[in-house]
């Protein structure tokens, strides 16, 4: 849907527009279908915990 690469998420800077959107909505999925830690979703994609519970909010 995105039609982003897969390392564009792990990247250290935001990225495009369409690369946010779609690391927001992973880290969305991931927290609420698959229960994962908000420090677990930040770490793994360099981000700080913070950004990931905002992804979720925003979502």
């Amino acid at each position: 849907m995105f039609c982003i690469e897969p390392n564009e998420f792990y990247r250290e800077t935001r990225g495009r527009r369409q690369v946010v959107e779609a690391r927001h909505l992973v880290m969305y999925l991931a927290h609420v279908e698959l229960g994962y830690p908000l420090k677990d979703i930040g770490h793994r994609y360099h981000r700080h915990r913070s950004t990931a519970a905002y992804a979720c909010r925003v979502t």
